[in-house]
């Protein structure tokens, strides 16, 4: 079974194989896309 991911280590590195995708495998409808921002 073939895993799609948009996930990225903190090292910038991706996870699993780094397919966002393939055949078979729908798209997702919703993304969460975190951003850290500096403390005040």
């Amino acid at each position: 079974m073939a895993i799609i991911t948009y996930g990225i280590e903190y090292d910038g590195k991706t996870i699993g194989d780094g397919k966002t995708q393939t055949d078979g495998m729908e798209q997702p409808v919703y993304y969460w896309d975190p951003v850290a921002s500096q403390a005040e």
